[in-house]
């Protein structure tokens, strides 16, 4: 459990703070559009902090499924693996930003396809080393 807990925190963290970067950098949004959850009647109005804080809880789901269905074996099922989750994480972009009401940009989808790799891969890493 500590595992999952762990490594979901930490990947959860590495993105935001990339995502952040870029926004610094970039003026892209990513940032907003990864913790935004004003979208949520309940959850409206809530302080920045409290906003990643459910992005980090969500990270430590997402991270408990990914760690639960890794392939035993490496190979071409690992590879597979990993782009169906990073692609299907990347696509989320659409529907937050819309939910978000940030502007759709090529830039800001593009950071959030290597935010996303990035996340993909730290849980790999891990994966691999407890293999």
């Amino acid at each position: 459990m500590s595992f999952f807990l762990i490594n979901g925190l930490i990947s959860g963290m590495i993105l935001a703070a990339f995502l952040a970067l870029c926004d610094g950098l970039f003026a892209t949004k990513t940032f907003t559009v990864l913790i935004d959850v004003s979208y949520v009647p309940v959850l409206a109005g809530l302080p920045s902090v409290l906003e990643l804080l459910i992005h980090l809880g969500i990270s430590i789901v997402l991270a408990s499924f990914f760690f639960w269905f890794y392939p035993r074996y490496s190979g071409a099922p690992t590879a597979r693996y990993l782009a169906i989750w990073a692609g299907a994480l990347s696509l989320l972009y659409i529907p937050f930003s819309l939910l978000s009401k940030q502007s759709l940009s090529f830039a800001a989808f593009a950071i959030w396809v290597v935010g996303h790799a990035l996340y993909v891969l730290f849980l790999a890493f891990q994966a691999e080393k407890q293999r």
